[in-house]
């Protein structure tokens, strides 16, 4: 449990919150948007791949 604190805490650091210079109608908002979001989508698969494998290999 420890280690997925640890991971989302590493996904939301504080310098990467709005700030002035975040522009939502710049044409690549939506491009930078997107790919953060599919990299949340990339780590919660991994971490919940990582737990069935887990589990699976200790029922064996």
């Amino acid at each position: 449990m420890k280690h997925i604190i640890t991971m989302l805490m590493m996904l939301f650091p504080a310098i990467a919150a709005a700030h002035p210079g975040h522009e939502h109608d710049h044409w690549s908002s939506m491009l930078i948007h997107a790919g953060w979001a599919g990299s949340l989508v990339a780590v919660a698969v991994a971490i919940g791949y990582y737990i069935k494998k887990r589990n699976a290999s200790k029922e064996d």
